[in-house]
C-alpha cells in the first residue's frame, strides 16, 4: 500500500456531515476533499509507517521544494513560525485545525518535522486539491460525440509560480479563458483533470459559475420610517454601491426620477449601462429611491443616499471572475457599502467567488458587502412541508458578507400562492406568500453553509415588493412587482447606510468598520421565531441563530434608536492576538429585562480547499451574578459572528468579555454591540410612596457611551435644581437636596443628559407624598405627642386633671386641609377622628387619642392618733414625721390615721405599729 492510498483511506475513514461541530483543539485537518485525522496516522501499523517514510525519503533525496501540510501541537505561536521560517521552510496558507502550508525541499521537511512543537506534516497531495463534483457537474460538449471538457477555476499556491502553471497547462491541452493573480479560468478535457492537480503549484480546482440574479410596505416592516420621521436619518452622505443588470435608461440625467440627482457615477461592465433586464433599476430603487413618482409613498430605505452603479449586462457578464474587483472599483468610488442581488447555486459550499470576497474584506475592512442567499428554497428530500436546509448561493457563504434571506412581505390582497413540484406539501403548498411578516420566503435559500455556519445573516422582506420599473420593461406605471432574495437585499443595503450615516454623524465615527455596521443589524433584528405555521413538526424557524431567519428579521429602529434607559453600547475596531482578551464591566443593568450582545469579527479569508473556513477565532462570553452565558451557546469554533442573549436579567453585575482563541493571522480587529437596560437606581423609586421627611432626590445617570457632565440637567416638579455629582462607572450618582419636606401629591423628577459624543438622552420618575399630619399639639396644657404616619395614628398625653372634653389642636400637615380644623376644640374624652385631604383630592385619616397622664404626687398629707388624740408635725422637706404622745402612753400598740396623695402607703393607714422605734412609712404615686 503506498502513502497515496494510506492517506486517502484515512479521508474516507472521518468524512464528516456539512452539520458538523468542530472542536478547534483536535487533531484534525478539515479539507474539503476530506478530513484527515493526523492522530489516526501516526498510530497506523508499522508496515505503514514504513512505506510513508520511503515516501518522504525520495522526496528527500531530489531535495526539490513541494508543498506539505504541517500541523502544529495547538495554535501556532509567532515563535514557532520564526524557528520554521529560519530552517528555511516559507508560509502559505493557513489550514485548520493548527496547520499551515510550507513550501519546504526535503532536508528542510525532515527539519520542521523534527521540531517538538510540530505534530505532524504531509506532503499537499493531488487528492486533496478537488471533489469529483468537478467531473460530474462541469462537464459539457463542444460538439456532438466530442470529449467532455470542464469549465474550471484552477487557483494556486503562490502567484509566483503563474507563468510556470501557464506553460504546464498549456503544454496538457488546457485553454486559459482568464488570468488574475493566484487564479486561472481554464477549459480543459476531462480526461486531463489528474494532470491539472498534480501540477506542485496548484492547491485547489473547482467548477466555474455562472452568476445570476437572484431574483412601501416593507420600509413599515423594517422600522425605517420610524427612523426617518424621528430622527432625519436617511442616507445622507453615504454612498451605496449596487452591480446589477443596469440602470434604467443608463444616463445619469435620465434616468428614473426616484434616482435621478443623486447618482456619482454609472460604470459600464462593458455590456451597456441600459437596463433592458428591469432587475437592476428595480433593486436600486429599493435600496435608495426617493418616491419622486409617486409622492413619496415607494422611496426606498436611503432615499438621500448617493449610488455608483456598475451594469454587468443583462446576464451578468460583466462581472469577473475576480469579483473583488467590482468591490475595488466602487470603493474607490467612495462607496462603503455594496449591494449585490446575484450568485451561484452551489449548495452551501465556500468557492474562489468566497474566497475572494472575503480576501476583498480582509484588505479593506471598512466596507460592507451585502449578497443575496439565493431562491434555491425547494422542498422536496423529503417534501414534509419543511423547507430543505444547505442551499445558500455563492459568495453569500462568505463569512465577512451579509447573506441575506428573503421574508414575507404584506400583501394579503394579492393571494400568490406557492404550489408546485418542489412545495407539493402543506403548509407551503397552499401558503400565500405575502401574508405574514413573521413568515419566511418559501423559496429563500436556507443554511447552514457546508462548513457547518449559521446562513443567511439577517432577512428582509422580499416578496411582492414595488420598486422602480426600467423604461426598457413593459408596462405604464413607474414601479412593479418583484420578488426573491435580490428584493430583500437592497432593502437591508439601504438600512446600513441609515445606520452607518447614525455613527458617522450621530456618534461621530469617522470611519466605521464592516464588522459595526453588521453587528448593528444582527443585534436589533426581530426574532420571528417561530414563523408562521407555528410550533410543531413544520416550524420553519427554530430560534435565532438559525438557518431559515439567521439573526432575525432586520429593525432598523431597534439597531440604532431605542428609547432611554434602553441603550446600545457599542465597540469597535479593538484588536486581540491568541490568548489576549478584553473585557468591560457593567454593574447598571436594570434587572428583569432582556439584554443582547452581538460580536462579529472580519476574518482572514479561507481557502476554497479547506473543509473548515474560520481562520481567526474569537469567544464571547457574558458573566453574570447567576449565570455564564457563552456566544452561540458555545464555545463556538465554526463563526465569525457570536451572540448571547439573556430574556431576563437579575440584580448584580455583567462582565462582557471577548478572547482571542485562536488567531493565526493577528492582530484580529473586532465589534461588539450589547444592548440592555440601564438600571439609574432612582431615589425614591419611580412609583414609590415617600415619607414627609424625605428631602433627597437622587439618581445615577449612566450610558455605555459615557456622560459629559457639565450636560446634565435635573428637574423636580418642573423647576431646574441645583445638585451635587460623584463619579460612577460609565456615569455621576447626582443628588438634590430640598430645601424642606414636600407636599402632598406626586412629583415629578427628571434628567437631560448627553453622552460624551453629544447624543441626548432623557429619563424620568415620579414618586408619591400622601397627605400627612406633621405635627399635633394643643394651645393649653402642653402636651407630648407620638405620630405614627404608618399607622395613621396620634396619641396626646396630658397632665393628671386636664379636662379633657375641651380641648383645642394647633396642627401642621402637608396637604390642602385638615378636618377638623387646627384650633377647633374638641371632645377627646374618647377618639376623634381627623381627615387630611391632598390637592389632588387623595385623603388619610388618623385617629387622634388623648391619654391624661397618672397623678404624680406621693406625699403623707396627715398623721394622728385618735387614742391618744394627737397629731404630727410633717416635715416635707426632710420626708420626716414628728408626734408627742402624753407620758405614760404605750407606744408599742398605737394606731395611726394617715391621709396622703400618692396612690397606696405602706403600712396601711390604720395598721397597730410599735413605734418605741422610728417606722418608716412609704407612698406610692399613680405613675
Amino acid at each position: 500500500m503506498n502513502l497515496k492510498t494510506v492517506i486517502f483511506i484515512s479521508i474516507i475513514i472521518i468524512l464528516l456531515s456539512p452539520m458538523t461541530v468542530y472542536a478547534s483543539d483536535s487533531n484534525t485537518i478539515y479539507l474539503k476533499a476530506g478530513n484527515i485525522d493526523t492522530d489516526k496516522i501516526a498510530s497506523q501499523n508499522t508496515s505503514e509507517q514504513n512505506v510513508m517514510e520511503t515516501s518522504s525519503t525520495s522526496e528527500t533525496l531530489d531535495n526539490s521544494e513541494k508543498y506539505y501540510i504541517v500541523q502544529f501541537d495547538g495554535p501556532v505561536t509567532e515563535e514557532w513560525k520564526d524557528t520554521v521560517e529560519n530552517m528555511g521552510a516559507e508560509f502559505f496558507d493557513y489550514v485548520p485545525d493548527n496547520a499551515f502550508v510550507l513550501r519546504m525541499n526535503g532536508t528542510e521537511k525532515t527539519f520542521v518535522g523534527s521540531l517538538e512543537f510540530v505534530h505532524w506534516s504531509g506532503e499537499f497531495l493531488p487528492e486533496y486539491k478537488y471533489t469529483d463534483e468537478v467531473v460530474t457537474t462541469s462537464a459539457f460538449e463542444i460538439a456532438s460525440g466530442s470529449e467532455d471538457i470542464l469549465d474550471i477555476i484552477v487557483l494556486i499556491f503562490d502567484e509566483e509560480g503563474s507563468d510556470k502553471v501557464t506553460t504546464d497547462i498549456i503544454g496538457i491541452g488546457g485553454t486559459i479563458i482568464g488570468r488574475s493573480e493566484r487564479m486561472f479560468r481554464v477549459q480543459i478535457l476531462a480526461t486531463k483533470i489528474d494532470e491539472i492537480v498534480s501540477i506542485d503549484e496548484v492547491c485547489w480546482v473547482e467548477n466555474y459559475k455562472q452568476l445570476t440574479t437572484s431574483n412601501d410596505v416593507a420600509s413599515d416592516i423594517v422600522n425605517v420610517n420610524t427612523v426617518h420621521n424621528t430622527s432625519g436619518l436617511n442616507g445622507s452622505g453615504q454612498i451605496i454601491a449596487i452591480c446589477d443588470t443596469g440602470l434604467d435608461t443608463g444616463n445619469k440625467d435620465t434616468v428614473h426620477l426616484d434616482i435621478r440627482g443623486r447618482i456619482d457615477s454609472i460604470i459600464d461592465l462593458g455590456y451597456g449601462a441600459q437596463d433592458t433586464n428591469g432587475h437592476g433599476t428595480h433593486v436600486t430603487g429599493s435600496a435608495l429611491g426617493n418616491g419622486a413618482m409617486s409622492d413619496g409613498q415607494y422611496a426606498g430605505m436611503a432615499p438621500e443616499a448617493s449610488l455608483v452603479f456598475q451594469a454587468a449586462g443583462p446576464y451578468l457578464e460583466g462581472i469577473p471572475t475576480n469579483i473583488d474587483q467590482i468591490f475595488q472599483q466602487a470603493y474607490d468610488e467612495g462607496a462603503r457599502i455594496h449591494s449585490n442581488s446575484w450568485g451561484a447555486d452551489t449548495d452551501g459550499a465556500y468557492d474562489y467567488y468566497s474566497y475572494r470576497l472575503d480576501q476583498f474584506s480582509w484588505n479593506n475592512p471598512d466596507m460592507l458587502i451585502l449578497m443575496a442567499a439565493g431562491n434555491e428554497g425547494e422542498d422536496i428530500d423529503p417534501a414534509d412541508g419543511v423547507v430543505d436546509k444547505d442551499s445558500i448561493n455563492t459568495p453569500a457563504t462568505a463569512k465577512n458578507c451579509i447573506a441575506v434571506g428573503s421574508s414575507e412581505n404584506y400583501r394579503p390582497d394579492m393571494t400568490y400562492m406557492y404550489g408546485g413540484t418542489i412545495f407539493s406539501e402543506l403548509p407551503i403548498f397552499g401558503d400565500y406568500k405575502a401574508d405574514n411578516i413573521s413568515g419566511m420566503a418559501a423559496t429563500s435559500s436556507r443554511g447552514p453553509t457546508d462548513d457547518g455556519r449559521f446562513k443567511p445573516d439577517i432577512v428582509a422582506p422580499g416578496t411582492l415588493i414595488y420598486s422602480t420599473k426600467s423604461s426598457y420593461t413593459s408596462g405604464t406605471s413607474s414601479y412593479l412587482y418583484m420578488s426573491g432574495t435580490s428584493m430583500a437585499t437592497p432593502i437591508v443595503a439601504g438600512s446600513a447606510a441609515i445606520i452607518r450615516e447614525y455613527y458617522t454623524d450621530i456618534e461621530n465615527v469617522a470611519d466605521p468598520s464592516a464588522a459595526l455596521l453588521k453587528a448593528t443589524l444582527l443585534n436589533g433584528a426581530y426574532d420571528m421565531t417561530p414563523g408562521q405555521y407555528g410550533e410543531g413538526t413544520t416550524q420553519e424557524i427554530s430560534g435565532r441563530p438559525d438557518n431559515s431567519q439567521g439573526w432575525g428579521r432586520v429593525d432598523v429602529e431597534n439597531s440604532i434608536l431605542v428609547t432611554y434607559p434602553e441603550v446600545i453600547a457599542y465597540y469597535d475596531d479593538i484588536s486581540l492576538e491568541t490568548d489576549e482578551s478584553w473585557s468591560h464591566p457593567y454593574n447598571y443593568l436594570e434587572s428583569d429585562q432582556p439584554a443582547r450582545a452581538t460580536l462579529v469579527w472580519t476574518d482572514h479569508p479561507s481557502l476554497p480547499y479547506e473543509n473548515k473556513t474560520l481562520i481567526n477565532d474569537l469567544d464571547l462570553t457574558i458573566i453574570g451574578p447567576s449565570a455564564t452565558y457563552y456566544g452561540n451557546n458555545g464555545p463556538d469554533h465554526i463563526n465569525n459572528v457570536e451572540g448571547v442573549e439573556i430574556d431576563s436579567t437579575v440584580e448584580g453585575d455583567y462582565t462582557v468579555t471577548i478572547d482571542g482563541y485562536s488567531i493565526n493571522y493577528g492582530p484580529q480587529p473586532f465589534a461588539l454591540v450589547f444592548s440592555f437596560t440601564c438600571d439609574n437606581n432612582e431615589f425614591p423609586a419611580n412609583g414609590s410612596s415617600a415619607s414627609t421627611s424625605m428631602t433627597i432626590v437622587s439618581t445615577d445617570v449612566v450610558h455605555p457611551g459615557g456622560v459629559d457632565e457639565s450636560s446634565i440637567e435635573m428637574t423636580v416638579d418642573g423647576a431646574s435644581v441645583t445638585f451635587t455629582s460623584t463619579d460612577i462607572d460609565d456615569g455621576y450618582e447626582i443628588e438634590y437636596q430640598t430645601p424642606g419636606a414636600y407636599q402632598a401629591g406626586v412629583h415629578h423628577a427628571s434628567v437631560t443628559a448627553s453622552t460624551i459624543t453629544g447624543q441626548q438622552f432623557t429619563y424620568g420618575w415620579e414618586f408619591n407624598v400622601g397627605p400627612e399630619i406633621t405635627s399635633f399639639g394643643l394651645t393649653s396644657p402642653v402636651a407630648n405627642t407620638v405620630i405614627d404616619n404608618l399607622a395613621r395614628t396620634i396619641e396626646l398625653s396630658v397632665p393628671y386633671g386636664t379636662d379633657t372634653s375641651y380641648l383645642e389642636p394647633a396642627i401642621t400637615h402637608n396637604a390642602k386641609s385638615v378636618a377638623p380644623a387646627s384650633g377647633e376644640a374638641q371632645d377627646f374624652t374618647n377618639p376623634v377622628t381627623y381627615t387630611v385631604t391632598a390637592e389632588d383630592g387623595s385623603t388619610e385619616q388618623y385617629t387622634v387619642t388623648v391619654d391624661i397622664e397618672p397623678n404624680t404626687e406621693k406625699e403623707i398629707t396627715s398623721f394622728k392618733f385618735t387614742s391618744p388624740a394627737v397629731t404630727g408635725t410633717i416635715d416635707q422637706t426632710a420626708k420626716t414625721i414628728e408626734i408627742t404622745v402624753p407620758y405614760g402612753t404605750d407606744v408599742t400598740t398605737l394606731t395611726p390615721t394617715i391621709s396622703h396623695t400618692g396612690q397606696t402607703i405602706a403600712p396601711l393607714s390604720g395598721a397597730v405599729q410599735d413605734f418605741t422605734n422610728p417606722v418608716t412609712y412609704t407612698v406610692t404615686a399613680e405613675d
